[in-house]
């Protein structure tokens, strides 16, 4: 046991020499992310920052296709003073002329992003026109949350307090990101580190997914290794260094040890290696929940939206077909929204009709109205929703947004398993944690224990080297 235990020392020593930084890296920018996590536009703040629809005159009665197979119509906004209706492709079609509206000018997006500051910022005056950084496909803070269809992006600057950067897409001229510099500076020593969101690594998918499962990889097994060391020297079969760092080691090893290999194990799981966690795609399960309307039916609708009342103070209308019927949900960008048909009457969403929509995706299966999230849905912005568990060996959720009848998110087992093996121990998102400040003092305790573990098996790990390595060293 004792040749064992030294080289099982000796290769967790050297070990922690090599991912002992990163794995302070880690629990330090983890601390940061608790209250900076990485800078996404939400949706609900997007709206709020929207220019108030101008309906015109006349609507056009047919349009033009951005290319071959069927359209689905997405949501109608002003750009450019002018109404445009948004594709699932990223196009636009004017609602006018039924013309598609060609991808922006770099004077265009400006006009958008100072308009969205402007609005953003309430403050009655239009900011200064901002300098253009660029046109990007991607950097550091686009990486995530931002679909494939809206690049290449225009990247503006304002000379202001905050110093905001605004992203306008240059194919659908939406605003799909916005920063400060508070909440740059702050990533640059929380999520960036924390993802290894380096653009040099980043730009390069499979690359930095191979690096980020290897290092966590690493990361696991130094800190399995460490736990086992721990645990033979607790019993007996072992005895721990001298000196005040070994000892700080050893009994922050023993207190912490587990919840460090949780954290990095589950980090590493969030990868998805080998596709282990991989989820079935949901747009089958959409575009049977939407059925298909006819193209000369949703532009008849579009006629009657300009007799409807809730269109004087909507800033947003999303397109929500159900079973191949057209609807239509205003939105005033402070979260009031409101069903109409296509004759732009009210319509508020029946249960009734809704079942029948769904019962041939989930089989029949009950409805549950929630007000709240539950174990699964936690990203949802707009509640309630409706929500349908099948019998079926996957027990596949649906949830279904309760005023347009839209489908929010469809939960198979594989994402579920998401939840338990990443969520819930990476992030502590149990029910008796949701809520600030016990989250926050929870998180901060077990952080500082890990970060204590790693900055002290790496203290060690260097001090060895040095000793080693320095002239009269052995």
């Amino acid at each position: 046991m004792g040749r064992w235990l030294e080289r099982a020392i000796t290769l967790h020593r050297w070990l922690g020499l090599a991912v002992g930084p990163l794995m302070v890296v880690w629990c330090a920018s983890g601390m940061v992310m608790i209250y900076m996590p990485y800078p996404r536009l939400t949706e609900a703040t997007r709206r709020s920052a929207l220019e108030p629809l101008a309906w015109p005159e006349r609507v056009a009665r047919s349009f033009d296709a951005p290319g071959p197979g069927p359209l689905e119509p997405e949501s109608i906004e002003m750009l450019g003073g002018r109404a445009v209706l948004r594709t699932d492709r990223g196009s636009m079609v004017e609602v006018e002329s039924g013309a598609l509206v060609p991808a922006l000018t770099a004077e265009q997006a400006a006009r958008v992003a100072v308009g969205f500051a402007a609005r953003l910022a309430a403050s009655g005056s239009e900011p200064a026109a901002p300098e253009l950084l660029g046109v990007v496909d991607r950097d550091v803070w686009t990486f995530s949350g931002v679909p494939g269809y809206e690049r290449p992006l225009y990247r503006f600057a304002f000379a202001n307090a905050a110093g905001t950067e605004v992203y306008v897409s240059r194919v659908s001229g939406k605003v799909v990101q916005a920063t400060t510099r508070t909440q740059r500076a702050w990533t640059w020593v929380g999520a960036i580190p924390h993802w290894l969101y380096l653009a040099a690594l980043r730009r390069h998918a499979r690359i930095w997914a191979s690096v980020v499962v290897i290092a966590s990889l690493a990361g696991s097994f130094l800190a399995a290794l460490g736990l086992g060391i721990g645990v033979v020297q607790l019993t007996g079969r072992g005895r721990p260094r001298s000196g005040a760092l070994y000892a700080a080691h050893h009994s922050t090893g023993l207190v912490f040890g587990v919840v460090t290999l949780t954290w990095v194990l589950s980090g590493l799981l969030s990868m998805n290696p080998a596709g282990v966690l991989e989820s079935g795609d949901d747009r089958s399960a959409r575009a049977g929940l939407r059925g298909e309307p006819s193209s000369a039916s949703l532009w008849a609708a579009l006629g009657a939206l300009a007799r409807s009342p809730a269109r004087e103070t909507a800033v947003h209308v999303e397109v929500a077909p159900l079973s191949g019927h057209v609807y239509f949900v205003f939105d005033d960008g402070n979260g009031h929204r409101a069903r109409v048909d296509e004759t732009g009457g009210g319509a508020p969403l029946l249960h009734g009709d809704l079942r029948r929509a769904l019962d041939p995706l989930t089989g029949g299966a009950a409805l549950e109205l929630l007000d709240t999230s539950d174990d699964y849905l936690r990203n949802v912005e707009r509640k309630p929703v409706y929500r349908a568990v099948t019998e079926d060996p996957e027990r596949t959720r649906y949830y279904v947004d309760a005023l347009s009848g839209q489908l929010r998110a469809v939960l198979d087992r594989n994402a579920r398993g998401y939840r338990w093996l990443f969520e819930v121990p990476h992030r502590l998102d149990v029910p008796l944690l949701r809520g600030r400040p016990q989250w926050d003092i929870v998180m901060l305790v077990l952080l500082s224990g890990a970060l204590g573990l790693s900055a002290t098996g790496l203290l060690l790990g260097a001090r060895r080297w040095w000793t080693a390595n320095r002239p009269g060293g052995r």
